[in-house]
């Protein structure tokens, strides 16, 4: 006890930090700051791509729904590209229709490897059935970072899911 209170009569002795303590303690304070920035960072970048995803696979469950209920008596499609998606009346999409539901996929992210049966890159849905002859999957990746990359699959029964 007598070591204790001789070290706290000469700490309070002391009047502030030496240039070495401050130093060490702004740089402990920025290694700490920049894990923080790093992980959201990550944090958004993964939120913003887990957005988009359910916004196509929701377009794509639209399409399929319209279908099946015969909206307007037409069957619906979704066409990718990578900068955009768009859900429009089939039988083939055209870029002036009128009816067309038009999403632009954010500046950092974008559509990639696009494989459907039909080697195209529109997705229709059969009327009655709601099945598809265009299945297969495409890739939602955010541009620097392919870590973030989350993969849809649209299956032949016009099930839609992301991996």
């Amino acid at each position: 006890m007598y070591v204790i209170l001789q070290y706290m009569r000469h700490f309070n002795d002391t009047h502030g930090l030496t240039l070495i303590e401050l130093l060490i303690a702004i740089g402990v304070f920025g290694i700490i700051l920049s894990f923080g920035f790093f992980n959201t960072t990550l944090f958004i970048t993964q939120t913003k791509k887990d957005q988009l995803s359910e916004e196509i696979v929701s377009t794509l469950r639209e399409a399929r729904e319209k279908t099946l209920a015969r909206e307007d008596g037409f069957a619906y499609g979704v066409h990718l590209e990578a900068g955009s998606f768009t859900l429009f009346r089939a039988p083939t999409y055209n870029l002036n229709a009128g009816g067309n539901d038009v999403h632009i996929v954010p500046n950092d992210f974008e559509i990639t490897s696009i494989a459907l049966q039909s080697g195209g890159v529109d997705v229709l849905f059969n009327l009655f059935s709601g099945d598809t002859n265009t299945s297969g999957s495409f890739t939602v990746e955010h541009e620097e970072d392919e870590v973030s990359s989350s993969t849809i699959n649209i299956y032949e029964t016009g099930i839609v899911e992301i991996e």
